[in-house]
Parts: structure tokens; sequence; C-alpha cells
């Protein structure tokens, strides 16, 4: 009776520890299945993170290139508008410089004809008074040769 007993606790024994098994399987399997889920869940939140980033990813590009496309319309107005201020200087420096040269030239001239009249002046009075000494030293001649004269035709009465 006893074996019988002892065979009954055994049994009543396996049997907690079957059904305790059974119930830690079950929990196991609802942990399992609640990982299978949790897991599913990590591996679409992993999806969908990579789509978003991929999304940002030809966001920033696309604005990155709107961006690029921008500066360099800009650089190239920017661009244009310095070759036509530098045009523009150009043009107005050689005007100047034109102008200069023009002004230059008349100012030579006046200072070619004021040259030309002292020159002229200095040759004209340094002439008058070249022609007024030999005129002068002429006269002088003609006197002491008419005085010559006037003594050769004495000397001619003396004799």
């Amino acid at each position: 009776m006893q074996l019988t007993y002892v065979l009954i606790g055994a049994i009543v024994i396996l049997i907690l520890v079957i059904v305790f098994l059974a119930v830690s399987l079950s929990g196991v399997r609802k942990d399992m299945a609640e990982a299978n889920r949790s897991s599913e869940e990590v591996r679409r939140d992993i999806e969908e993170t990579r789509r978003d980033i991929s999304e940002i990813r030809k966001e920033n590009a696309q604005t990155l290139s709107s961006g690029l496309s921008e500066i360099s319309r800009t650089l190239s107005d920017t661009t244009m508008q310095q070759d036509r201020r530098m045009e523009y200087l150009r043009a107005t420096m050689e005007n100047r410089l034109n102008a200069l040269q023009n002004d230059n030239a008349i100012q030579m001239e006046k200072i070619r004809v004021t040259v030309d009249e002292k020159l002229q002046n200095t040759l004209d009075e340094r002439l008058s008074n070249s022609f007024k000494q030999v005129r002068e030293s002429l006269d002088r001649v003609y006197r002491g040769i008419g005085e010559m004269q006037g003594l050769a035709q004495d000397v001619g009465d003396l004799r």
C-alpha cells in the first residue's frame, strides 16, 4: 500500500511537474510570441526609419541641388554684372583718356604757338639790332669815305 501511495505521490508529482512545465511552456510560448511580435515591430520600425532616412536623403539632395543651382545662377548673374561694370569702366576710362589726350594736344599746340611767337620776336629783335649795327657801321664807313674824299680833294686842290 505504501508503494501505491508512493506511486500515486510520484504520479501526482509527475502530473504537477507536467502541469507546471505545461504552464511554463505556455508562458514561454506567450513570451516567444510576444518577442516575435516585438521583433516584427522592431523590423517594421527599422524599415520605416530606413524609408524616412531615404526620403530625407532625397529631400536633402533636392534641396542641395536646387541650392547649388541658385548659387550657380547668382554667380553667373554676378559675373555678368561685373563684366558689364568692367566694360562701362573701360569705356569711361577710354573716353577720359581720349579727352585728356585731346586736351594735351590743344595745350601743346598753344605752347608751340607761344614758343614760336617768342622765338620770332627774339629773332626779329636780334636781326633788327644786327641790321641797325650794320647800318650804323656803314654810315660811319660812308662818312669816313666822304671825309677821305674831301681830304683827297683838298690834297688835290693843294697840289
